[in-house]
């Protein structure tokens, strides 16, 4: 009787017959079990691996190149270029293209060196997003504020906001300045 168990046992293996085992297996020798490795033939490719900016290569099975510890598609390694490299990446939600409104928490959560959006770089956020640039396409027109006490701003139309003595519906004289702002 037992000659026929173990011949049946030696006639199922034989037939790769499974075990249940298979998902404990670890073909490279990486440390990562196969059903958790993102690459179970390469001994370097693991999750937990260091993952180098730049090689193209996910060494650390977090979906993008370079480390990316909050999972947001953004690595934060300092070697990524800046309009790629994630700020904070300990937090999902801040990244380059994330929202980002003047809410006077001071937290930049585009990634792009302001507190709201600077579309322009001038360091200014646009009026769209809570800041004070008017014009978030040109880095000329920062601000809406009236720098020079005319009662208008850049904004409103002030097409020389350091002269006082030039704004829209003020005299025109025959000075070679466009004193009235008419183009």
């Amino acid at each position: 009787m037992k000659r026929w168990f173990l011949w049946i046992g030696m006639a199922l293996l034989a037939l790769g017959c499974s075990t249940g085992n298979e998902s404990l297996l670890d073909f490279d020798g990486d440390g990562s079990l196969d059903e958790n490795d993102c690459d179970s033939a390469d001994a370097q490719i693991y999750p937990g691996a260091a993952d180098a900016y730049g090689d193209a290569i996910d060494s650390n099975c977090d979906g993008t190149d370079g480390t990316d510890s909050d999972g947001d598609g953004y690595p934060g390694d300092s070697t990524a270029p800046a309009d790629q490299r994630d700020c904070n990446d300990a937090a999902p939600t801040w990244h380059p293209g994330a929202a980002d409104a003047v809410d006077g928490d001071g937290a930049d959560t585009n990634c792009d060196g302001t507190d709201g959006v600077d579309s322009d770089g001038d360091g200014w956020a646009s009026q769209a997003s809570g800041g004070q640039d008017c014009d978030d396409e040109d880095p000329e027109r920062v601000q809406a504020q009236d720098l020079d006490l005319d009662g208008i701003t850049d904004c409103a139309g002030d097409c020389a906001d350091l002269d006082a003595d030039i704004y829209p519906g003020a005299d025109e004289v025959c000075d070679g300045k466009d004193n009235d702002c008419s183009g």
